[in-house]
């Protein structure tokens, strides 16, 4: 993944905005110990956030395609992880959200965000 910065132009083969999608992460801790056999036990807790950045036509295409991707490294349907309820904003009202946090945790919640690439024909 490459280094983001707020200040650096990125382009894109494609028309479309910039967007940051926010996922809910939940970890079933009931899965820690399951065998595999059986129900699995349910102890869901809150583990924060994924955000992924991602350049679509519309707000509706980027929850698609951050879902997509996220879906890619936790299929719905697995015991352990899920990431649900997206919200969505632009990178400029991302990027506005974070005007109180000092240089350095800015630079971390960018190394934090998962760039969504899509192929482009």
């Amino acid at each position: 993944m490459r280094t983001m910065d707020m200040n650096t132009p990125i382009s894109y083969p494609s028309r479309g905005r910039t967007f940051v999608v926010s996922f809910q992460i939940l970890e079933n801790y009931g899965a820690h110990a399951w065998d595999g056999s059986g129900e699995c036990p349910q102890y869901w807790k809150g583990k924060g956030t994924a955000e992924y950045y991602v350049h679509a036509p519309n707000r509706r295409e980027a929850i698609r395609l951050a879902k997509e991707a996220s879906e890619a490294k936790h299929p719905p349907d697995n015991q352990y992880w899920r990431e649900y309820d997206p919200t969505v904003m632009t990178y400029r009202e991302w990027v506005a959200s974070h005007a109180d946090c000092s240089p350095d945790a800015m630079a971390h919640y960018l190394g934090m965000l998962k760039e969504v690439l899509v192929q482009v024909a």
